[in-house]
């Protein structure tokens, strides 16, 4: 796959500014937009757009549903002017702090969109409601009785629904569609909202030359629609629990390993039914982005596969993937492959031979860039390849700064500064490190917002190995004011990535 040159920035849809508590697809996004155009910026990467909840701390990498859209995206303000709901039902605005309080926000949503529903079914919906059921049929039926099931069952994990429900059972189910049409019928109305705001959002990135690049986790979550509504193709025991879970095995950073606990896929039903559902995923996918970044790509080479009920990853083992079935698959299937591999950590022989075999840049990090011996080290700047997208930091990283500001004083020190040309102390340290990954050979560079906002530590997204404080950073209004735009416009065209 060519790569169109460029940078841009890393930002999710809940860390824009928004009135109502957390970011959408409303009007600050499309300010975002204009803001990357003006400052030469050419793609926006967003964090996996599915369904999430408070269980999870409303992580991305933990959703309801891999093809329905967070609802929680759904922008008051464009309900508003589609005369779904009133100035007056939008007259409570909520705090705008640097941090989402989820439980607040879900509660205002939660009442407009119940209004907003109520309205979208008294007018004719038209014929874009029925072209998008009839487009989405194959998972929005099972995903918004599954929706309806988790709020009139009080129940989140659909493996203690009664059996006849957890199972499937044809007779159990065509009562509870009868018995939940109308929380079903809203569950489908605000996924098409949400598909329509979006689309829209998609063709103003696109009048203003800004591509998204979305990112789609490898596993599914136990307790979502996919597991519930199709689980043959995960390994999962007669009660409907994982018979075994994902994690990695023990490395320098761990001992134990990491269980993660989602389901693992059973392969050889994927590959009896030529691997229908992955295309339909990845179709989805690529229809919602320009690019799709793959969380974890080695889980498609081969994964670690560990016995449930075990308490560490430790006793697990490498089971291979058919990946050579599946690429022909997907490859017979899509014209193009506009996937990012992430590779980070401990990648394998066979994983860099995959990516080599099927074209697919893979990432790198410069905050992982200056350890060990340089000259080896993929991360390091000089060292990395055309075909690769370069990132300051992830949304697991520390930010720019913070962690500038924690390599002080230590054996690195000297070798980011060596590099970079500039003492880690200096006030634009943070800008030395985003004009080197533009001056790298990769052909794509991105940066968190935070860092070029030269924020500190307590401004990161995600801490792994953390279960509560994740997710909630928002970016307020002036932000990116003054001549911040035009400061990254400049490097951005001295080093020919407009």
């Amino acid at each position: 796959m060519d790569l169109q040159k460029g940078s841009g920035l890393l930002l999710h849809i809940t860390s824009l500014p928004s009135l109502f508590g957390a970011g959408d697809f409303g009007p600050a996004a499309y300010r975002f937009i204009d803001w990357l155009h003006e400052a030469g910026q050419t793609y926006w990467q967003v964090l996996p757009f599915n369904p999430t909840d408070m269980i999870c701390g409303h992580s991305p990498y933990n959703g309801l549903s891999t093809f329905a859209l967070n609802p929680l995206f759904i922008s008051p303000a464009l309900l508003m002017d589609a005369g779904l709901v009133s100035g007056e039902d939008l007259a409570e605005p909520l705090p705008s702090g640097r941090h989402i309080s989820f439980p607040e926000m879900e509660k205002a949503r939660q009442k407009i969109f119940r209004k907003a529903c109520r309205a979208f079914r008294t007018k004719q919906s038209g014929s874009g409601y029925h072209i998008f059921r009839e487009a989405s049929s194959h998972w929005l039926d099972d995903y918004a009785l599954f929706m309806a099931l988790r709020d009139h069952l009080k129940e989140t994990r659909w493996a203690r629904w009664p059996a006849e429900v957890r199972d499937r059972e044809p007779g159990a189910l065509a009562d509870c569609r009868e018995r939940l049409a109308d929380k079903m019928e809203m569950r489908r109305i605000l996924q098409y909202l949400a598909h329509t705001q979006y689309e829209a959002l998609r063709v103003h990135a696109a009048e203003k030359s800004v591509r998204m690049i979305g990112d789609l986790p490898i596993y599914m979550d136990l307790n979502s629609a996919d597991v519930w509504s199709r689980p043959a193709l995960f390994k999962l025991d007669s009660a409907k629990h994982p018979a075994a879970v994902a994690g990695v095995p023990p490395d320098y950073f761990s001992k134990t390993g990491q269980l993660w606990g989602n389901p693992v896929y059973d392969w050889d039903v994927h590959q009896e039914t030529g691997f229908k559902w992955w295309l339909k995923r990845l179709g989805h996918h690529f229809r919602l982005f320009d690019l799709c970044r793959i969380d974890h790509f080695r889980g498609l080479a081969a994964y670690w596969e560990v016995t449930a009920g075990e308490k560490t990853a430790v006793r697990g083992r490498w089971v291979p993937v058919p990946s050579e079935d599946f690429f022909r698959h997907v490859h017979a299937h899509f014209d193009t492959l506009p996937v990012i591999a992430e590779d980070l950590g401990d990648i394998t022989p066979d994983v860099t031979a995959l990516m080599e075999n099927h074209g697919l840049p893979g990432m790198k990090v410069l905050q992982f860039g200056f350890d060990g011996e340089l000259s080896a080290n993929p991360h390091y700047p000089d060292n990395i390849p055309e075909h690769a997208v370069v990132y300051t930091g992830t949304h697991d990283n520390d930010t720019l700064a913070g962690w500038l500001k924690s390599m002080t004083g230590t054996d690195t020190q000297q070798r980011i500064e060596s590099c970079i040309g500039t003492a880690l102390t200096d006030p634009e340290a943070n800008w030395a490190l985003v004009e080197t990954a533009l001056k790298t050979r990769g052909r794509i560079t991105i940066f968190p917002v935070q860092d070029i906002l030269g924020l500190d530590s307590s401004h990161r997204m995600n801490t792994p190995g953390t279960a509560r404080g994740n997710w909630t950073w928002r970016m307020q209004e002036d932000d990116l004011g003054g001549r911040l735009g035009e400061k990254l416009r400049k490097l951005t065209e001295r080093y020919g990535r407009m």
